[in-house]
């Protein structure tokens, strides 16, 4: 393979994602350049023996530094489009990108779609009383730290049964509590559980709820408690919705009934 050929243009990398490659590409350069130097000095020097180990130990420092990228860092690693839209959720400022983006993955997209698929399948079953679910499915849950009544939520979710995966808030860009505190949805979650965390938070300072569909590549959580940002169609969390979460045999129906008032 040639020079050229293994050659980077950094003009060329204009998204994060292909930092990874990058940085793949730049392991296989160096640990080559390592082995080509110990081989030239030869066997009986020190220095030969040293690259060798440089050569072997870069091998895991990459991978574990990969690893970090496509876990803890992963919204980093979005498009400016999507990676935006995740600081407008989360942080106390609005970013403004251009608008000529690619569109979303078609894998993306068919996720989204089964999981409004099974959201609806299970909305369907509960045309009589709303079934919560005995313990948590899953959903990811992010908490905005600054909340007036954080050691209150954080105790109602652990009696739930529901794990909070990420906090946010005083780590954002401009650290400011928002101005009001909402409960974001995504809209894929089924009904229940979504009444379900409700029936924990929604009497702790939470002044309405909405639902949003981004793909999970921009928003990694499935529900925010207390997210940045101005979502359209917010119901408010108010007496009326109160009762209707305290009701033991509680209707799907009257709950859509309720949000549409809004939505």
């Amino acid at each position: 393979m040639s020079h050229d050929q293994n050659k980077i243009d950094p003009q060329k990398v204009t998204k994060p994602i292909q930092l990874l490659a990058a940085w793949l590409v730049g392991l296989i350069v160096v640990n080559t350049g390592f082995l080509a130097a110990a081989v030239k000095i030869g066997a009986t020097h020190w220095t030969s023996g040293a690259l060798v180990i440089a050569a072997i130990i870069n091998v895991p420092l990459f991978l574990i530094a990969i690893f970090l990228l496509q876990t803890k860092f992963r919204p980093e690693l979005q498009e400016d489009s999507y990676y935006s839209k995740y600081l407008d959720k989360k942080s106390n400022k609005y970013i403004a990108t251009p608008t000529n983006t690619e569109k979303d993955s078609e894998i993306l997209k068919r996720v989204e779609l089964m999981q409004s698929s099974i959201s609806s399948i299970l909305d369907a079953q509960t045309k009589g009383n709303i079934s919560t679910p005995s313990r948590w499915r899953g959903w990811r849950v992010s908490v905005n730290d600054f909340h007036e009544n954080l050691t209150s939520i954080k105790r109602a979710l652990s009696d739930a049964g529901i794990q909070i995966d990420d906090y946010f808030g005083s780590s954002s860009i401009n650290p400011k509590p928002p101005k009001e505190f909402l409960i974001g949805f995504r809209e894929s979650m089924d009904l229940g559980a979504c009444i379900y965390l409700l029936r924990q938070v929604a009497g702790l300072g939470f002044t309405g709820y909405y639902y949003f569909d981004e793909p999970r590549e921009m928003n990694p959580a499935d529900v925010y408690l207390g997210p940045y940002g101005s979502p359209e169609d917010i119901i408010p969390i108010n007496n009326e919705l109160l009762e209707l979460l305290n009701k033991e045999n509680l209707n799907s129906v009257e709950i859509r009934s309720y949000e549409s008032k809004y939505a």
